[in-house]
């Protein structure tokens, strides 16, 4: 079943921690922080309220002025067992802009064009996704619009990033 806390904070309670944590400005603390949630993505089946919470400190870490290599690099690595193994557990309506937002970020990083490169894949997997799941958007329209809307403007900008990189070469 789903790792859940039910509580009057919601059902992803148990998250909050991990938030908390991803505010703190400390390396090692979010260092910390990705070793778990990278456990419970492995573990665990998480409820969609936990969705966000996930993507939350995800992105607290990745906005992070200075962030070094090694946290981007598993930031990046969480985010790609997010979209292979779990795109279809994320609500659309709270977490697929975000999504999309957090690899927008990896992808215009310039401190590692091999994870830029793969995120910008990953951006046109969503998109993959997104038009899978057009058949159960019965009465989410609008969110679906806005979903693609928000996804194809991401893409369209990370085309000029990618144009004022330096040619790659073989």
């Amino acid at each position: 079943g789903g790792l859940a806390c039910k509580s009057d904070k919601g059902e992803d309670a148990w998250l909050l921690p991990l938030v908390l944590m991803a505010k703190s400005g400390y390396e090692d603390v979010n260092r910390l922080c990705l070793e778990c949630l990278g456990r419970v993505l492995e573990r665990h089946e998480l409820h969609p309220a936990g969705w966000k919470s996930v993507l939350e400190v995800l992105g607290l870490l990745l906005r992070v002025e200075a962030i070094s290599l090694p946290v981007l690099r598993t930031c990046f690595a969480l985010l790609k067992v997010i979209c292979t193994d779990h795109l279809a557990t994320l609500p659309i309506d709270s977490c697929l802009v975000p999504l999309v937002d957090l690899l927008s970020i990896i992808a215009e990083q310039r401190g590692d064009l091999n994870v830029a490169l793969t995120a910008i894949g990953l951006v046109w997997d969503v998109s993959d996704h997104l038009k899978g799941r057009r058949g159960e958007a019965e009465g989410q329209e609008l969110v679906m619009h806005k979903a693609w809307l928000h996804l194809l403007a991401k893409l369209a900008h990370l085309t000029g990033v990618q144009e004022e990189r330096a040619e790659v070469r073989s």
